[in-house]
Protein backbone atom coordinates (compact mmCIF):
# COMPACT_ATOMS: atom_id res chain seq x y z
CA UNK A 1 0.00 0.00 0.00
CA UNK A 2 1.17 3.39 -0.71
CA UNK A 3 1.72 5.87 2.20
CA UNK A 4 2.03 9.50 2.01
CA UNK A 5 3.22 11.32 4.66
CA UNK A 6 1.96 14.91 5.44
CA UNK A 7 3.93 17.57 6.94
CA UNK A 8 1.99 20.84 8.40
CA UNK A 9 4.21 23.06 8.33
CA UNK A 10 4.68 26.51 10.38
CA UNK A 11 2.38 28.17 11.85
CA UNK A 12 2.86 30.06 15.04
CA UNK A 13 -0.75 29.65 16.24
CA UNK A 14 -0.59 25.90 15.49
CA UNK A 15 -1.34 24.39 18.93
CA UNK A 16 -1.89 20.31 19.59
CA UNK A 17 -5.25 20.60 20.41
CA UNK A 18 -6.03 22.33 17.42
CA UNK A 19 -4.03 19.65 14.74
CA UNK A 20 -6.34 16.98 17.14
CA UNK A 21 -9.53 18.69 16.61
CA UNK A 22 -9.06 19.35 13.07
CA UNK A 23 -8.03 15.83 12.36
CA UNK A 24 -9.97 13.78 14.16
CA UNK A 25 -13.05 12.44 12.64
CA UNK A 26 -15.15 9.23 12.46
CA UNK A 27 -15.68 9.23 8.72
CA UNK A 28 -15.22 6.16 7.05
CA UNK A 29 -12.22 6.84 4.27
CA UNK A 30 -13.39 6.91 0.22
CA UNK A 31 -13.87 3.14 -0.89
CA UNK A 32 -11.05 4.62 -3.76
CA UNK A 33 -8.64 5.85 -1.72
CA UNK A 34 -6.35 3.25 -2.32
CA UNK A 35 -3.79 4.80 0.11
CA UNK A 36 -2.81 5.76 3.81
CA UNK A 37 -2.45 9.04 4.48
CA UNK A 38 -0.06 10.01 7.73
CA UNK A 39 -0.35 13.50 8.91
CA UNK A 40 2.07 14.19 11.53
CA UNK A 41 2.43 16.96 14.29
CA UNK A 42 6.12 16.77 14.65
CA UNK A 43 5.81 18.07 18.46
CA UNK A 44 4.83 21.36 18.04
CA UNK A 45 6.23 24.71 15.16
CA UNK A 46 9.99 23.38 15.08
CA UNK A 47 9.53 22.91 11.42
CA UNK A 48 10.36 18.82 11.79
CA UNK A 49 13.90 19.46 13.38
CA UNK A 50 15.13 17.75 16.57
CA UNK A 51 12.28 16.52 18.27
CA UNK A 52 9.63 16.67 15.33
CA UNK A 53 12.20 14.81 13.24
CA UNK A 54 12.30 11.79 15.64
CA UNK A 55 8.20 11.89 15.55
CA UNK A 56 7.84 11.55 11.63
CA UNK A 57 10.59 8.63 11.98
CA UNK A 58 8.53 7.36 14.78
CA UNK A 59 4.99 7.61 13.02
CA UNK A 60 6.35 5.95 10.04
CA UNK A 61 7.55 3.17 12.05
CA UNK A 62 4.52 2.60 13.70
CA UNK A 63 2.36 2.86 10.26
CA UNK A 64 4.93 0.13 8.51
CA UNK A 65 4.49 -2.43 11.55
CA UNK A 66 0.58 -1.98 11.86
CA UNK A 67 -0.21 -1.90 7.73
CA UNK A 68 1.80 -3.74 4.93
CA UNK A 69 3.55 -0.48 3.28
CA UNK A 70 5.42 -0.75 0.26
CA UNK A 71 8.79 1.20 0.83
CA UNK A 72 8.88 1.90 -2.88
CA UNK A 73 5.60 4.37 -2.32
CA UNK A 74 6.25 6.16 0.09
CA UNK A 75 6.27 9.78 -0.07
CA UNK A 76 6.80 13.12 1.42
CA UNK A 77 4.86 16.30 0.48
CA UNK A 78 4.23 19.61 2.97
CA UNK A 79 6.87 21.68 4.23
Amino acid sequence: MRLDVVLHGRNSRLTEAWFIATHSTDEALPEEQRYIQLEVFGRTNNAYRWSGETDVWEALAAVERNYKIDPDRIGVRGF
